[in-house]
């Protein structure tokens, strides 16, 4: 699997991301911050391991809106919680 340390844009876009996705469940920010997120444009837009590493096809979902990205990392990291 190719998987790679997010580029400073890359990381811009998931700081926004995370900023919304707090303003919703502010409760989940140790969620957030604890996940490892690397780039992975192969395992689809966004997937979430058993060792907390956060692959997002940043490719595939910047045009999606940081809306949608901020509810898809809220539902990733929400499988851990259960």
């Amino acid at each position: 699997m190719t998987a790679r340390t997010p580029t400073d844009d890359q990381y811009e876009l998931l700081a926004a991301w995370r900023a919304l996705a707090l303003g919703r469940m502010p409760y989940m920010a140790s969620y957030l911050f604890t996940a490892r997120v690397l780039d992975s444009p192969v395992l689809g837009p966004f997937a979430l391991d058993l060792g907390f590493r956060m692959y997002v096809a940043f490719g595939a979902v910047a045009e999606r809106g940081s809306d949608r990205c901020s509810e898809s990392l809220l539902h990733e990291v929400g499988h851990s919680v259960r």
